[in-house]
């Protein structure tokens, strides 16, 4: 969120500067570090609804793809002039590059309903809606419809109503940490009942054995979202997905290390069969439950009869 409201801060203030600079004149390296700023709201935006729902969510590598806008108006800062912005149109190219985020926000909150609660959507809808609002305002302009001004009006009136939002819940950035288990293992009756029956759909058909297992698929287990699902398992295990999924995979491992028919296996084909395909991997979430190795867990219990 940080960075978006830096991003839409620099937008503005070059909004503002060119509208109100004789002859619309900037300094060229200012003028494109507004570009710059305007081609990273809608990544931004994008990200931080994708954070916002899913406590879980990484910053992943793949991701810098959508910054790759930014990095050629950086590169190019020396050539871009006002004549290729505004008369070889490549303004109205930004313009539809932000424009073409919004449709992907929208699905995002529709998707993720259930697992927000009213004043939660409220905020990213607002949010969403209103920096839509200020980029119909900058497709006005190019259409030649309303002042380049306008933007900004209807930024600062969107900022308002965001802002109210804001003091209306001081909590909303507040940090998402897991809540703290209750004595019986469970945040409340809810709860329990979903992990009872999401280990017993788990004991059941082991979908874990595969290594490709996502949050999404195992949510669908329990009919539940993958938001509301993370929550589950963060508040009552205290673990991430993975680490939950893998106590499995290890459980499953201790059976197949004690089975005599496969004295012949060797760990990192073990770790296969329980899906996991690092045997690093393994090793680690092996150790961490049982505080041994698996080769020591190995020569040290006595076979299964």
């Amino acid at each position: 969120m940080g960075l978006l409201l830096i991003v839409l801060a620099i937008r503005m203030t070059k909004t503002v500067a060119y509208y109100f600079t004789e002859n619309h004149q900037l300094f060229p390296y200012f003028e494109n570090l507004g570009f710059m700023a305007h081609s990273c709201v809608g990544p931004f935006l994008y990200l931080y609804l994708k954070k916002f729902i899913d406590v879980d969510f990484v910053f992943e590598k793949k991701y810098f793809l959508h910054f790759i806008p930014a990095g050629l108006i950086l590169l190019l800062s020396s050539v871009l002039t006002d004549y290729i912005w505004v008369d070889r149109k490549l303004y109205v190219v930004l313009l539809y590059q932000l424009g073409l985020y919004f449709p992907f926000c929208f699905r995002l909150i529709m998707q993720n309903g259930k697992s927000l609660n009213l004043f939660e959507k409220k905020w990213l809808w607002f949010l969403t809606i209103g920096l839509g609002s200020v980029w119909l305002a900058y497709v006005a302009n190019s259409l030649g419809l309303v002042p380049y001004i306008s933007a900004a009006v209807v930024f600062t009136l969107a900022s308002y109503v965001l802002l109210y939002l804001v003091v209306d819940n001081p909590n909303l950035f507040a940090p998402k940490t897991p809540a703290i288990k209750k004595e019986h293992g469970y945040s409340n009756e809810l709860d329990q009942r979903l992990m009872l029956k999401l280990v017993a759909c788990l004991e059941k058909d082991k979908p874990y054995l595969n290594p490709g297992l996502t949050m999404p698929q195992c949510a669908k287990l329990i009919q539940l979202t993958p938001h509301r699902f993370s929550q589950l398992i963060n508040q009552n295990t205290r673990q991430n997905f993975l680490e939950f999924i893998n106590n499995f995979r290890v459980e499953e491992a201790k059976n197949k290390l004690r089975d005599p028919h496969k004295n012949n296996l060797t760990i990192a084909s073990i770790a296969y069969e329980v899906g996991i395909h690092s045997l690093s991997t393994f090793n680690a979430a092996f150790k961490k439950r049982l505080k041994m190795t698996p080769s020591e867990y190995r020569n040290s219990t006595p076979p299964l009869n």
